[in-house]
């Protein structure tokens, strides 16, 4: 493995290790309920990882089209939708097997998923930075659109 991937690698492995304690620590004392934002950030920062990963994962197959902005830019948003649309169908099966009332709410669920799509635009912007300046070219010469 390369060193830049290296590198991509353990940050993006050390962020799911930080998401994971952030979780876990947050339902032992019941954070997502009692701070209005902990349940924002811990999205925007899967979002960050999902979008970081799926980058990560294709780049080694057509690393060429990374600088296409749609491939970009499409990439982590399609990840960050589909696997957060199975992780929100996934909370509400839930819900109905326990019979909670917590993720039952189309504003929640709509917040989640913005805050992750929030977050892997965020990992693209600064990636597409990085890429812009280590290449030493403009953000308008960045990709053929």
């Amino acid at each position: 493995m390369e060193s830049g991937r290296k590198k991509t690698f353990v940050w993006l492995t050390t962020l799911l290790y930080v998401i994971a304690a952030l979780h876990i620590v947050a339902l032992y004392f019941f954070w997502y309920w009692s701070i209005w934002w902990y349940d924002i950030l811990v999205h925007v920062l899967g979002g960050v990882w999902i979008g970081g990963m799926a980058l990560f994962l294709i780049s080694k197959w057509i690393s060429r089209d990374l600088e296409n902005r749609f491939i970009f830019f499409g990439v982590p948003i399609l990840a960050i939708a589909a696997i957060g649309l199975l992780w929100e169908a996934f909370e509400w099966n839930i819900d109905q097997i326990v019979l909670s009332r917590f993720s039952n709410d189309p504003v929640d669920t709509l917040s989640d998923l913005g805050a992750g799509i929030a977050g892997a635009l965020t990992y693209a912007f600064f990636l597409s930075g990085r890429a812009s300046k280590d290449r030493g070219i403009k953000d308008s010469e960045f990709a053929n659109d």
